[in-house]
């Protein structure tokens, strides 16, 4: 996730959980699950 946040532009994974808490009032580790969820990876 960091690796992903810095690549955003945002200046590391902290900076990029709390802008996105901020925005969608849920930190990314909840959300994560229920995207992998609602859409499995493929093997």
């Amino acid at each position: 996730m960091t690796e992903c946040a810095v690549i955003a532009g945002f200046s590391d994974g902290a900076h990029f959980s709390r802008t996105f808490r901020r925005h969608f009032g849920l930190s990314p580790s909840v959300v994560l699950p229920m995207i992998e969820q609602a859409w499995p990876r493929v093997s």
